[in-house]
């Protein structure tokens, strides 16, 4: 029979596989343009949006280096869920990692043109990459 912590463990890599899944954007273009308009808009959007949020989706991963959160989605998109428990768990036991909860009041600190945030709990001073889904609109 299965413990309790290895249930709770179980749920949080299917919640997450199934998030990482569903979550595939196209990639992006090989050589992107952008006006002058568009980064002042950009400029503009970034300094608006540095601040406090909720986490709004369940059990969100965070990673303190982009490199990893980035290569969780690509096992999971090659759905190579080996991989992807590996990875998963390393990540979560050394702290590279951490699983949010809904609710948590975060800041957002910086943007990525992927679909990342970089965000800090409330009251810590570490920053994680997450995706820009898991968090509110600014106010």
């Amino acid at each position: 029979m299965l413990g309790p912590v290895v249930i709770v463990w179980i749920i949080i890599f299917i919640l997450f596989y199934d998030y990482c899944s569903h979550k595939r954007s196209s990639p992006p273009s090989t050589s992107p343009t952008l006006t002058s308009s568009t980064s002042t808009s950009q400029n503009n959007l970034q300094t608006e949006d540095r601040s406090k949020r909720i986490i709004i989706e369940k059990n969100p991963l965070g990673c303190l280096n982009k490199d990893a959160f980035d290569s969780l989605q690509e096992y999971s998109y090659q759905k190579d869920t080996i991989a992807f428990k590996k990875a998963f768990f390393d990540l979560l036991s050394n702290g590279e990692c951490i699983l949010f909860q809904k609710g948590e009041t975060v800041f957002v600190m910086d943007f990525s043109l992927s679909g990342m945030a970089k965000v800090r709990i409330e009251g810590d001073t570490k920053e994680y990459w997450i995706s820009r889904h898991a968090i509110s609109k600014s106010n």
